[in-house]
């Protein structure tokens, strides 16, 4: 018999003092894995496996005050945080397939922002500077699996 354990951990490195500081403890629950973004007031965006799912959480900058954002029965990744701190956009396969949602800083108030099509999905979400778009990479399946880059408003 083989047994494989995976830990995964979230750490903070100071590049003045070229030090390391664990911040969230090692955990078999693929912390950050599936992304991690800083708020604009320094707070902690990262993914955590639950399970079969996977959430996205919060936490000060120090790894305390950890509290889940999203709660679908479903995998959401790829945290980015608009620069007014006002929402938080990921990849979801909410829907079935990858799409970008949007939800405020809280957790509240999720919106699909993208449109199906099973030929498609949808990832790597950043919000522009002003924060009224976001701009996303839809990789196309299929014979050609291409992909594309591309702006969506916010709202």
């Amino acid at each position: 018999a083989i047994e494989s354990d995976s830990f995964y951990s979230i750490w903070n490195f100071n590049s003045a003092s070229k030090t390391a500081t664990q911040i969230i403890p090692d955990s078999p629950n693929f912390e950050g894995a599936g992304g991690i973004a800083q708020t604009p007031d320094g707070k902690l965006l990262y993914t955590r496996r639950d399970g079969k799912d996977t959430h996205i959480w919060m936490s000060d900058a120090d790894g305390k005050n950890q509290r889940q954002i999203t709660s679908e029965a479903t995998d959401d990744f790829g945290p980015a945080v608009s620069p007014d701190g006002k929402y938080i956009v990921f990849s979801s396969l909410r829907s079935g397939s990858a799409r970008i949602w949007r939800t405020d800083i809280d957790g509240k108030n999720p919106v699909q922002l993208t449109e199906e099509d099973s030929t498609s999905g949808d990832h790597n979400p950043v919000v522009t500077a002003d924060s009224k778009f976001v701009i996303f990479n839809k990789a196309y399946s299929g014979d050609k699996q291409t992909s594309v880059i591309l702006k969506i408003p916010i709202d």
